[in-house]
Formats: structure tokens, sequence, C-alpha cells
């Protein structure tokens, strides 16, 4: 009887906060955390989980911190990993990528997969620190970046109260 295996799911956010605009998107120049949640969607457990990416844009990438060690993850737990890197210039080829790798050190249960990331212009933000009220007859949908084209992340339903901690361009917020 072959044992259960860990099978791994994971998403991940980008935090410029600390050195770019805090848009969540990629600029020239900033220094950005990669936040990194895998679960283990599978029905057994393993060993040591560990997360590893690989600069594949050259010279417009830096990667300061590119190995997160996670410890083991049973089977429904998930677990947060971070990854830092600077974005030098922008590729001639469009998006930075990387090579993401999630693996379990005693089953050999793996995740391989290139992220493409757009290098953007960047939008124009202001901070600020208060309280807003979702307004209006339907529930907003929060994104993971100031863009439509981010991906999204939930919903708020009327009504909701969220901390405000910056506004970009046409009504984009950065909340808690």
């Amino acid at each position: 009887k072959s044992q259960a295996k860990p099978h791994f799911a994971y998403q991940y956010q980008l935090d410029d906060r600390s050195n770019g605009n805090g848009d969540g998107l990629l600029q020239v120049g900033e220094k950005v955390r990669m936040k990194i949640r895998v679960s283990n969607i599978g029905k057994g457990s393993g060993g040591e989980v560990m997360v590893t990416a690989k600069n594949m844009s050259g010279s417009s990438m830096f990667l300061k911190v590119g190995r997160a060690t996670l410890g083991k993850l049973a089977a429904g737990e998930s677990k947060v990993g971070y990854l830092d890197f600077r974005v030098s210039e922008s590729p001639e080829d469009g998006p930075v990528k990387l090579r993401l790798g999630i693996w379990d050190s005693e089953l050999g249960a793996s995740v391989n997969e290139v992220i493409a990331m757009p290098v953007t212009k960047g939008v124009k933000g202001q901070k600020e620190s208060r309280n807003v009220v979702v307004k209006g007859d339907k529930p907003v949908a929060v994104y993971a970046a100031a863009s439509d084209s981010s991906m999204t992340v939930g919903t708020l339903p009327v009504g909701s109260v969220v901390r405000s901690e910056a506004v970009f361009g046409k009504g984009y917020r950065r909340v808690r």
C-alpha cells in the first residue's frame, strides 16, 4: 500500500510597502517582498517543505532571498514563506520571471512553475490612515494590487468597514 502524499497549492502576493510605492505592482528600482502561502491540499504529510526561487530574467532582477523553509505541512495545513528581490530594469521581453519551486524533502511532492510578473510604470499613491465603509448595492472586489488585471483575492460585502492605508489612481485603496 502506498503512502498518502502531500499535494501543494500556493498563492503569492507582492509587498512593496517598505521599499516601493505600495501599490502591489512591480516598478523599476523597487525592493519587493514576495509572500507565498503554501497549502497542503493532499491526503498525506511529508517532510520539511522548502520554497525556492530562481531568477529567469538575468540582470532585470536581483534575487536577495531566494529560499524559504516552511517546516512540515500536515494535510490541510498552510504556512507562509518570504522571498525578497529587487527590480533593476524592465526586461526587453516583457515581465520579470522567476522559477518557483516547492518541494517536500521526504516524499518528493513538488511544484515547479515559472511566474511572470509585469513591470509597470506605477500608480501615484497617497498614504492615509482611516476607516472606510463599502457603500452601494453590491459587494466590492478586492484585488491583489492596484490594477483591474491583478488577481481578485476576495470581496467585501456592502457595509464592511476596512482600514485604508493608501489611495492609488482611480479609487484603488490598500486596506487591512
